[in-house]
């Protein structure tokens, strides 16, 4: 399989071309940041998760349509301690002051000298890029849509903040590594400093959609191959992602070059609207402005371009945190802990083996719906869930994270499981339905419950571990623009893909699938010709 990859990579919109001898070629891309830009962002779709919600596998929510999310309030008043930020503004960094859902503003302290560049809706970046609509934010960039008037064209400018300007930022370091010869920046001074600024492709919803914007199996299939396939265009060139997750990945668009901006704004939102624009102004109620916009705007949903969205084909993002695995030392990694392996998550230890565990748990969550919550102790849990007690090698490191056990919660009426287990294949987990034996052996501190969710999820599934319980529920399909259907996977397709996880899923980093093994696992083998299979690839 990997004799058959021959790579033409650009950073910003990193292609592969895979060439078979009864196929044509077919390009896989991953970009630099569009929507969810850094592991840092904070949204109001993170802060709503309850951090006591044990980690099992939930199913896609549907799509909400402007009429189920109230925004007709978005900003609250209250009484500011006395160390308050100098901004009335909708923070997503303070829980329980602004309730506001789906806020996706940036953090108004970071308008500052070395932070975010003021923008305004209709501003002319390079003296050509008309300002149209803002497309994401994170700690370190803002990202905004758009129309380039000489060519009507549509793109998507990524502004770093100033502190992260320079000759030395990942994107620009990692383009010259990887041959890009289109790669196109430009600097802008303001009053905050001197930022780069990315010229980009226009990028959709993230894949955390993907299930409701397809309506078969052979489509998710393909898209985890995707993804596994412009992995491997960045660990043969010797670069770890770091921050690989759901948000960092998102759905290509076909061009909207023809729409005009009041066609974009018909379909995404006014940004002008209450809806979309926040006023800024200082305690004392003067002007914000120079360092500060006069207003902050919220993020467009891509999913209302839905009849624009490439179902087929998706792109990496957020290479603000990549590094040169020769540079392991220096790196500077801040990735979501629910997507963290192991090692990075108790040893601060970062590699290629890192970027695939964070690969398998995208994959999880693409077939199975699972999510990963954002905190130390929920991916710990979450890992002893799957996969079984830590090893010993890790444990002395999670004294500081787990709280004490409740011990009352330990004693309780367990049902022998055994009429749980699947009679048709080995049970490699058989602790998860041991509890006398392995109880003190787990690490989270609500034991009866996760057992209790163990329990059920092999009752209802017939199988012997919960990753291929995961598996074997139904999977839901569709909703955005499609009708809803239901699919079951076949027992060997649950064997097979549970394997390859597994096998991507060690403990130990160093016994975890390279790259091109995983591109080799016979799932992942068919995984690649449906995509190739799948009408529109390539388009």
């Amino acid at each position: 399989m990997i004799s058959r990859l021959c790579t033409v990579a650009s950073l910003s919109y990193l292609t592969v071309a895979v060439v078979d001898s009864a196929l044509s070629s077919y390009a896989l891309t991953s970009s630099t940041k569009l929507n969810d830009l850094d592991a840092e962002q904070v949204t109001s779709t993170d802060s709503d998760k309850d951090i006591e919600t044990p980690p099992v596998a939930n199913m896609e929510k549907g799509y909400e349509n402007e009429s189920d999310v109230n925004t007709d309030t978005v900003l609250c008043t209250i009484n500011p301690p006395p160390d308050a930020p100098r901004f009335h503004h909708p923070s997503p960094y303070r829980d329980g002051e602004f309730l506001q859902r789906g806020m996706n503003v940036e953090h108004i302290e970071l308008y500052r000298p070395g932070g975010f560049h003021p923008v305004h809706i209709g501003d002319k970046l390079d003296g050509k890029y008309e300002v149209v609509h803002k497309l994401g934010n994170g700690k370190s960039a803002t990202v905004w849509l758009c129309h380039e008037n000489e060519l009507q064209q549509w793109k998507a400018i990524k502004i770093l903040t100033a502190s992260k300007s320079s000759e030395e930022c990942p994107e620009l370091k990692f383009s010259a590594a990887l041959r890009d010869s289109s790669h196109r920046h430009f600097w802008i001074d303001g009053p905050n400093g001197r930022h780069i600024a990315f010229v980009l492709p226009v990028l959709g919803p993230s894949i955390s959609t993907t299930r409701s914007l397809v309506s078969g199996i052979d489509a998710i299939n393909g898209i985890c191959a995707s993804l596994a396939t412009s992995l491997h265009v960045l660990h043969d060139r010797g670069i770890c992602h770091g921050n690989l997750r759901p948000s960092n990945v998102l759905h290509k668009m076909h061009s909207i070059d023809s729409l005009s901006k009041e066609q974009v704004w018909e379909l995404l939102g006014s940004p002008y609207s209450h809806k979309y624009r926040i006023p800024v102004s200082t305690i004392k109620g003067d002007d914000p402005r120079p360092h500060t916009p006069g207003y902050l705007v919220r993020s467009a949903d891509m999913r209302r371009l839905q009849d624009w969205v490439n179902r087929d084909e998706v792109a990496i993002i957020g290479l603000s945190n990549a590094f040169d695995i020769a540079d392991t030392g220096k790196a500077k990694v801040s990735i979501q802990e629910g997507y963290a392996a192991p090692e990075v998550l108790l040893k601060g230890e970062y590699g290629l083996e890192s970027d695939i565990w964070s690969l398998a748990y995208i994959i999880l969550h693409l077939q199975a719906g699972a999510y990963f919550e954002d905190s130390a102790i929920d991916a710990l849990t979450t890992m002893e869930y799957y996969l079984g007690p830590l090893p010993e090698e890790y444990r002395q490191y999670c004294v500081e994270l787990t709280p004490p056990r409740d011990e009352s919660d330990v004693e309780w009426d367990w049902e022998d499981p055994e009429e749980d287990v699947d009679e048709h294949h080995e049970n490699p987990w058989s602790a998860f339905i041991d509890v006398e034996e392995l109880e003190e052996d787990y690490l989270q501190w609500k034991p009866r419950e996760l057992h209790v969710l163990r329990r059920r999820m092999l009752k209802k599934t017939g199988c012997s571990d919960l990753l291929n319980a995961s598996l074997a529920l139904h999977v839901e399909l569709g909703g955005i623009g499609l009708p809803r259907t239901t699919f079951k996977r076949s027992q060997p397709e649950i064997l097979q893909l549970s394997d390859l996880l597994r096998r991507m899923l060690q403990y130990r980093r160093e016994q975890r699938l390279r790259i091109g093994e995983v591109l080799d696992h016979p799932w992942m083998a068919r995984a690649l010709n449906a995509l190739f299979r799948y009408p529109g690839f390539g388009a």
